[in-house]
């Protein structure tokens, strides 16, 4: 291969990598918002439907979480957690190993994991020093603000006083799925009083 088809191939890998990390974001958002449509759906039923629909919810919420964080979501949550703190990789990986991540799936260590994937969060998410010889990151704060920007976008809307109403269309929706759901055969045993 010649040198022209090594840049032209990495240009290539350099524009789908910031293809998926658009899509990343997009999917974020996208979760988000089935979320907070999710929720907009419990406040719709009978109370002994919300009890046993926002459970199932909470459910398939966290194993959503779970199955869905990947490695540099985990590293850029610890690194908001201590935001302003210079962390090493393997402080970084004891943290995440703390939280309860899963590291099975990965091929190398987990410190080369972590290690890694901070060297690719460098320099657009995160800020690298030496510490006694050590490097360190921390998440830079233009990151941390995006980030709780777009959160505050997808969950609670534009409005700074709470989720934006639902639309007649989206209460149409929702009425035709609630009509089309089968009933459950078993209630849900009576609270004693």
């Amino acid at each position: 291969m010649e040198s022209n088809d090594y840049k032209k191939a990495f240009e290539n890998a350099l524009m789908r990598l910031a293809e998926l990390g658009v899509q990343s974001d997009a999917i974020e958002v996208e979760r988000a918002k089935l979320k907070r449509f999710m929720l907009a759906s419990l406040e719709m039923m009978d109370e002994e439907d919300r009890i046993h629909y926002r459970g199932e919810f909470q459910k398939a919420a966290e194993e959503s979480d779970r199955r869905e964080v990947g490695l540099t979501d985990s590293i850029r949550r610890i690194l908001e957690r201590h935001k302003g703190r210079w962390l090493t990789a393997s402080e970084v990986r004891d943290r995440l190993r703390e939280s309860g991540f899963d590291f099975t799936g990965y091929m190398s260590n987990p410190l080369a994991s972590v290690s890694t994937t901070l060297t690719r969060m460098y320099p657009k998410q995160v800020d690298k020093t030496d510490v006694e010889g050590v490097t360190a990151y921390r998440i830079k704060r233009s990151v941390v603000s995006a980030i709780r920007a777009a959160k505050r976008r997808a969950f609670i809307g534009s409005s700074e006083v709470g989720p934006p109403p639902l639309t007649e269309k989206a209460k149409e929706i929702l009425t035709k799925a609630v009509e089309d759901m089968p009933k459950r055969e078993s209630p849900m045993p009576e609270r004693k009083k």
